[in-house]
């Protein structure tokens, strides 16, 4: 059985409605022009996580998340982009894994 493809700016607004979880918090979907980089060097591991969010109730708090598992990352050639892996889930609660 095929599966009906979801669209990608609805699925991005489902995301962030659930991230925030206020409606007036949730901004429109904006695309990224992204290419996943060819090369990739390992510059350690990652034991902490921590961003600014103004998610639930709209005022700018810090989050930290602090992980058991440790995660290799790596930085692209051209330092553009970093690679978690094993990857981590995102959810309303924050970040896990």
């Amino acid at each position: 059985m095929k599966r009906k493809k979801i669209d990608p700016i609805l699925a991005a607004t489902r995301k962030a409605r659930a991230w925030f979880r206020r409606e007036n918090l949730t901004t429109r979907p904006q695309s990224v022009t992204w290419s996943p980089p060819d090369a990739a060097v390992l510059i350690g591991q990652i034991v902490a996580i921590e961003y600014a969010s103004d998610k639930f109730d709209g005022e700018r708090r810090i989050y930290r998340h602090e992980f058991t598992k440790l995660h290799d990352m790596a930085v692209s050639t051209d330092g553009t982009t970093i690679i978690v892996l094993p990857g981590f889930r995102v959810t309303t609660r924050g970040i896990e894994g």
